[in-house]
C-alpha cells in the first residue's frame, strides 16, 4: 500500500513537472537577431553607392516575419518580402541614382511582436554643371558670369593662356554658385579663345567654360532697331546693346540683312529680351551667337538657314520659340532645351540633319527627351523627330497626336510605326521624308493634315484605314512614285477608284497619286478637283475634265507636263502653270463652254491644235492665246466657221477648219 501510494505520488509530480515546463517553454519571448556580419546595418543603416547595387542582410527569428517600407519608393526593392521563422536573409536592392541628392528610405522587419528597422541610403552621382558653356564676347572689357550647379566642392583653373580671363569672386559652395570674371580689352584684330576649368579637387569631375573674344575692328555699319543699337564690324562681329526687346522683321529685312554674308558672330548683350522674327535669316557664315539670359523668346525664322551655325546656347529665360527657329541649321550639331520653354512651335529644327538628339532639361515642366526625341510632358504628343537620326523609328504607344512637321526633313529615316493610339496626324508631319520606303496608318487615324506626306518620294501606296474622317489637301501630294492609294471598304468618308482617292459620293477628287501615268478621265460624278489633287503627277499626258466639274481649286495641276486637255466646262479657267504650258500641243473644249477667261493659255509655245464642240463661240478673256505659234489650227463644228472668224477668235487663228 505504501509502495502503490509512493508510485502514484512519483507520477503525478512528474506529470506536474513536465506540465509546468511546457508552461514554460510557450512563454519564451520572441526573437530576432541579426547575424554578426549584419548587426552593423541594423544599427548604422545600409549605404549605397549612386550605381545600381545591392546589400544581403542576414538574421535569426522565431516567428513568421514581413517586410515594410515607410513611404513608396520605387529606385529601392527588398527581396523577398516575407517568410517563416528560423535563420533567413533579404536582399536590398538599389537602381542607379542619376539624380544629384542622397535619396533614403526605411526598411522595416517585423517577427511577431517585434520590430527592427533599418535606414537605407543612396549616394548623389556627384555632379558639377554649368548653366552656358560658351560665351562669345566682343573685343571691350567686360564681365561675365557662369551660373553653376554642383553638389561637391569645386575649384575654378584658369590655364595660363587664358591669363586675360581672371575671376573676380572665389566662392566654394556645395550648391548653386553664380562665378564672376573680368575679361580685358582685346586689343587685337584677331578673335581669341580662352578656357575657365571648373573641376573637383579629389576626382577627374571637371566642365570647361570656353570664352571666344572678337578682336578690335573698324566699324562697317550701325544704327537703331526698336530701341536697341546695332554694330556690325569689319571682322564680321554683329552687336546688340539696349534694354528692349528686338523688334520683328519680314523676310530679309533685318537692318543688318546687306551685310548677311559679312556677319559670322552675332552678341546679344544683357538688356535684350527678346530675338526678333526673321533676325538673322540667311546668315550663312554665322557661326557664333550669344543669347544673353533675360531673352524670353526667339522669333520664327530667327536663324533660319544659318548654314555655319555649328552650336547654340539657349539660355534658362526662353519661354517661346516660334516656327522654324532653327530650320536648315545643316551644322547645328546638339540643342539643349532648357526648364523654362513652355512653348515650342511646328518646324524649330527642320533638316537640322547634324542633331542625333533633341536634349531638355530634366526640370522642364512641359517637355521631355526620350531616346533624343521631343515629346510633351505626357508622352502623348510626338512633338518633334530629329533630322540627323538614321534607320527605322517606333512610336510611343501612349502617343495620340503627331504634331505638325514633327518628321519634316528627316531624310535618313526609312520606316515609321505608328501605334494604335494615335488619332490625328499633323499637316506636313513627314514632309520630305525621301527615304520612307512604307508607312503604315493605324485603324485609330481619324485626322490626316494637309501636306502630311508631302514629297515622300520612296512611297509605292498607302492605304487609309476605316478610321479616317478627314484629310487634308496635299496630303499626298508631290509624291511622284505613288502608284495608288488604297482605302478600306468599309470607310465610310473616303473611297478608292482606280487608285485615285474620292470622297465616299465621288463629288471630290481628293488626290490622283503622283506615279500614275498615262491618260486619266475625271468621272461625270464630280464636281470639285481639290487643292493640289494633281500636283506633280509628271507621268500624266492627258486629262478629260467632264462638265460636271464647276470647281477647281487652286494649284490642282502644278508640275504637269500635259500634252493634251480635253475641258467641258462652262467657264474654263487657268489649268496649267505657266512653266508646264509648253508641254501642251492639243486643247479639246466641250460643247457647254461659255466663256474662258483671261490668259488661259497663254505661253502654250508647242500649242499645235485646238478643237471647240460648241456651236456658239465662248467669249475669251484678255491674252488667252497670247505667244502661242501662229502655226496652230482651229477646230470648230460645221457651218460655225464664220463665227469664230467675226468673233475674237479670228484674232488668234489664222486657220480654222470645220469638223
Amino acid at each position: 500500500m505504501i509502495t502503490t501510494l509512493t508510485k502514484t505520488l512519483t507520477v503525478s509530480m512528474f506529470c506536474a513537472s513536465a506540465l509546468l515546463f511546457f508552461r514554460c517553454s510557450n512563454n519564451t519571448e520572441p526573437v530576432l537577431t541579426p547575424d554578426a556580419e549584419s548587426e552593423r546595418f541594423f544599427k548604422d543603416g545600409v549605404i549605397l553607392s549612386p550605381v545600381a547595387g545591392e546589400q544581403t542582410i542576414s538574421f535569426t527569428t522565431s516567428e513568421n516575419w514581413m517586410v515594410s517600407k515607410a513611404e513608396p519608393a520605387g529606385w529601392c526593392t527588398v527581396s523577398p518580402m516575407s517568410g517563416t521563422a528560423g535563420n533567413a536573409s533579404i536582399t536590398i536592392s538599389a537602381s542607379e541614382n542619376t539624380g544629384y541628392d542622397d535619396r533614403s528610405t526605411v526598411i522595416t522587419l517585423t517577427a511577431g511582436e517585434l520590430e527592427m528597422t533599418i535606414a537605407v541610403t543612396q549616394k548623389q552621382t556627384d555632379a558639377i554643371i554649368i548653366s552656358r558653356t560658351s560665351y562669345v564676347v566682343s573685343s571691350e572689357a567686360r564681365t561675365i558670369q557662369v551660373d553653376l550647379c554642383s553638389n561637391i566642392d569645386h575649384q575654378v583653373i584658369i590655364p595660363e593662356a587664358s591669363n586675360w580671363i581672371t575671376q573676380i569672386n572665389t566662392t566654394k559652395a556645395l550648391a548653386d554658385s553664380k562665378l564672376q570674371f573680368s575679361v580685358q580689352a582685346n586689343e587685337g584684330v584677331s578673335s581669341r579663345s580662352g578656357m575657365i576649368i571648373i573641376k573637383n579637387s579629389k576626382t577627374t569631375l571637371a566642365d570647361t567654360v570656353t570664352v571666344i573674344q572678337t578682336g578690335k575692328s573698324v566699324v562697317a555699319a550701325q544704327g537703331l532697331t526698336g530701341d536697341l543699337k546695332w554694330t556690325l564690324f569689319e571682322n564680321g562681329t554683329l552687336i546688340l546693346t539696349g534694354n528692349a526687346p528686338m523688334p520683328d522683321y519680314p523676310r530679309t529685312a533685318a537692318p543688318w540683312a546687306d551685310y548677311r554674308s559679312l556677319i559670322t558672330a552675332v552678341i546679344m548683350e544683357n538688356g535684350v529680351t527678346s530675338v526678333g522674327y526673321h533676325a538673322f535669316m540667311d546668315c550663312g557664315r554665322l557661326s557664333y551667337v550669344m543669347i544673353p539670359d533675360g531673352v524670353t523668346s526667339i522669333g520664327s525664322s530667327a536663324f533660319y538657314r544659318c548654314s555655319s551655325l555649328t552650336f547654340i546656347t539657349i539660355p534658362n529665360s526662353v519661354r517661346w520659340i516660334n516656327t522654324y527657329a532653327f530650320a536648315f541649321c545643316s551644322s547645328l550639331t546638339s540643342v539643349m532645351i532648357p526648364g523654362s520653354v513652355i512653348g515650342i512651335d511646328w518646324g524649330v529644327f527642320n533638316s537640322c540633319s547634324g542633331i542625333s538628339e533633341l536634349i531638355v532639361a530634366s526640370d522642364n515642366p512641359n517637355y521631355v527627351s526620350v531616346n533624343g526625341v521631343l515629346f510633351d510632358k505626357n508622352q502623348t504628343t510626338l512633338v518633334a523627330y530629329p533630322g540627323g537620326k538614321t534607320g527605322s523609328y517606333v512610336i510611343p504607344g501612349n502617343v495620340t497626336s503627331i504634331k505638325e512637321e514633327a518628321f519634316a526633313y528627316c531624310s535618313s529615316l526609312t520606316a515609321v510605326t505608328i501605334p494604335n493610339s494615335v488619332t490625328s496626324i499633323g499637316m506636313n508631319a513627314f514632309e520630305c521624308c525621301a527615304g520612307l520606303t512604307a508607312i503604315t496608318i493605324p485603324n485609330s487615324v481619324e485626322s490626316i493634315g494637309n501636306n502630311a506626306f508631302w514629297l515622300c518620294n520612296s512611297l509605292a501606296s498607302i492605304l487609309i484605314p476605316t478610321s479616317v474622317k478627314y484629310i487634308g489637301d496635299g496630303a499626298f501630294g508631290y509624291c511622284i512614285n505613288l502608284s495608288e492609294i488604297i482605302v478600306a471598304s468599309d470607310n465610310p468618308n473616303y473611297v478608292s477608284v482606280n487608285g485615285v482617292l474620292f470622297d465616299k459620293n465621288q463629288t471630290t477628287l481628293v488626290t490622283c497619286p503622283g506615279g500614275k501615268t498615262g491618260s486619266y478621265a475625271i468621272p461625270n460624278s464630280v464636281k470639285t478637283v481639290r487643292n493640289y489633287a494633281f500636283y506633280y503627277c509628271s507621268s500624266l499626258t492627258s486629262i478629260l475634265i467632264p462638265s460636271s466639274v464647276t470647281t477647281i481649286s487652286g494649284y490642282a495641276f502644278i508640275g504637269c507636263k500635259l500634252t493634251s486637255v480635253t475641258i467641258d466646262m462652262e467657264t474654263i479657267l487657268p489649268l496649267i502653270d505657266r512653266p508646264d504650258r509648253m508641254h501642251l500641243t492639243s486643247v479639246t473644249i466641250g460643247s457647254t463652254a461659255i466663256s474662258i477667261r483671261n490668259s488661259v493659255f497663254e505661253g502654250c509655245s508647242n500649242l499645235a491644235e485646238v478643237h471647240v464642240k460648241a456651236i456658239t463661240p465662248p467669249s475669251l478673256g484678255y491674252s488667252v492665246f497670247l505667244n502661242t505659234p501662229a502655226s496652230k489650227k482651229l477646230y470648230v463644228p460645221q457651218g460655225c466657221k464664220p463665227a469664230y472668224q467675226s468673233s475674237g477668235w479670228g484674232g488668234y487663228f489664222d486657220t480654222i477648219i470645220e469638223e
